[in-house]
């Protein structure tokens, strides 16, 4: 398997953009059980040596995490009363976000569950996802292609900003895509624990993003941050209030 990180990073003298989508290409294979024990494969969006979603025969998925506590969601139909998780079809370019049809019951079918797939064939279709990593909500898509006998995965990509839209196919941002629509300041920067952000508008949450896309939570106390917690470096540090964000590069020392 190849990693390719696509990074976009535009500095301005009074404005700063970031956009960064982690973009994986892998040998188009079949994703099947592997091992005696009936191990299973499947994607690492973040590789991060843990399967945000896996598959036991590469048809059907699992998507909660290891520890049961929480499930990636499939863009899919079907319900409790009837169906359960059937995988759909998406199309190149469609937008992934909040508004997809996402299910999740635990698990998913890309052949309605043994009554034959929808997906085209000899084609490339898209899986969509909003996926969790480290508890923080992300969209993703998966390249497949059915060809009579095997969906046949070929790569993957997911917007490492929180609750980001990214396109099925998309591996790179525009800057317009993501410019900062808050006015604010941070002090001190470079700074070894707590930062100040003084904007009019109430921050509801904040995330320190690294140059790979590994993304931090941080405790928002009277519209200050503490990044104490993270190694020295160079991060992102994405705010948002209500209805707007921002992103500002800042120096851990």
């Amino acid at each position: 398997m190849k990693k390719i990180t696509f990074l976009l990073l535009t500095f301005l003298i009074t404005n700063y953009s970031f956009a960064q989508i982690s973009y994986t290409d892998i040998a188009d294979t079949s994703l099947e059980a592997t091992g005696p024990n009936w191990d299973p494969e499947g994607i690492d969006f973040n590789n991060d040596g843990t399967l945000d979603i896996d598959t036991f025969d590469g048809v059907n998925f699992t998507l909660f995490d290891p520890t049961f506590t929480f499930e990636s969601r499939i863009w899919a139909t079907g319900d409790i009363n009837g169906g359960w998780d059937e995988a759909q079809p998406i199309a190149a370019n469609t937008t992934i976000d909040v508004s997809g049809n996402y299910q999740s019951f635990g698990d998913a079918s890309m052949n309605q569950w043994g009554a034959g797939t929808i997906f085209p064939l000899n084609q490339d279709a898209y899986l969509a996802f909003e996926i969790n990593l480290s508890g923080i909500t992300h969209y993703a898509w998966v390249r497949v292609m059915w060809n009579g006998a095997n969906f046949i995965y070929k790569d993957y990509a997911y917007n490492t900003t929180p609750n980001a839209a990214i396109n099925a196919g998309q591996t790179t941002l525009a800057i317009e895509e993501y410019s900062n629509t808050i006015n604010v300041s941070y002090y001190p920067n470079p700074s070894r624990d707590v930062i100040s952000i003084k904007t009019n508008q109430t921050i509801e949450e904040a995330y320190l993003i690294d140059i790979l896309g590994k993304t931090t939570v941080l405790n928002i106390n009277n519209n200050s941050v503490n990044i104490s917690v993270v190694p020295n470096g160079v991060y992102f540090l994405y705010v948002k209030s209500a209805k707007n964000t921002a992103i500002k590069k800042i120096i851990k020392i």
